[in-house]
């Protein structure tokens, strides 16, 4: 199957995007195994989200790769609803560790 160019650009964007989370989920997971009381549990849960929500924006990403067009319409919005709400579990989670 050829995948169209903008399809291209898009599976490698957010190839990209996902691959960039780990390096600011590794500093996440240090911030939390610092922090102190009620802060440390409170970011490890934070943290433990995240890697939930990534890990299914990941498996989604690679159905999308391997599917057929009828197929990615629907795939293409799930993606975009998990990083949605991995951009968020990020926020809070960035916002609760400084």
């Amino acid at each position: 199957m050829v995948i169209p160019k903008d399809n291209e650009f898009y599976l490698q964007k957010n190839t990209d995007l996902l691959q960039k989370l780990e390096s600011v989920i590794d500093k996440l997971i240090v911030k939390a195994d610092n922090a102190q009381g009620k802060n440390k549990t409170n970011l490890q849960h934070h943290v433990i989200k995240i890697q939930v929500k990534k890990a299914r924006s990941d498996v989604l990403l690679r159905k999308l790769k391997g599917k057929e067009t009828e197929e990615k319409d629907d795939l293409k919005n799930n993606l975009e609803i998990s990083l949605k709400e991995l951009k968020k579990a990020f926020s809070n989670a960035v916002s609760m560790s400084k």
